[in-house]
């Protein structure tokens, strides 16, 4: 049963995956003759390492799944989601990520949207 307090790592796992389905297949191998025509002319494009993927312990069902991206960002990403496991509540996780969305939510930005235009005459 699931509280509010319970650590996401106790519910989530994070891993490093090749693509698995069709679309992230194609998407590989137009990414790696991509690399390969750059290399050719000389450019260094650094193909992906493959695409995280968040699984339910339980049941092993992908949560999520993103494009991420060459080895070092690749290795960052993870670490960040490990971190986030590690001190996220299950709730608080669900809430940063979602399965449409390309990464977590960024809730730091405490600008003010407000309109804030002068609109008294001038004296």
């Amino acid at each position: 049963m699931l509280n509010e307090t319970q650590s996401a790592g106790e519910v989530f796992d994070v891993h490093l995956e090749t693509p698995t389905q069709p679309a992230g297949i194609a998407r590989s191998v137009l990414r790696g003759a991509a690399a390969l025509a750059h290399q050719l002319v000389g450019d260094s494009l650094h193909p992906s390492a493959g695409d995280l993927v968040v699984r339910r312990r339980a049941d092993d069902s992908e949560v999520m799944r993103l494009d991420a991206g060459d080895g070092e960002q690749a290795a960052y990403l993870v670490d960040h989601v490990k971190a986030q496991l590690a001190e996220l509540t299950v709730v608080e996780f669900e809430e940063a990520w979602t399965l449409d969305g390309p990464g977590p939510t960024d809730t730091s930005d405490t600008s003010d949207t407000s309109d804030t235009s002068d609109t008294s005459e001038p004296s």
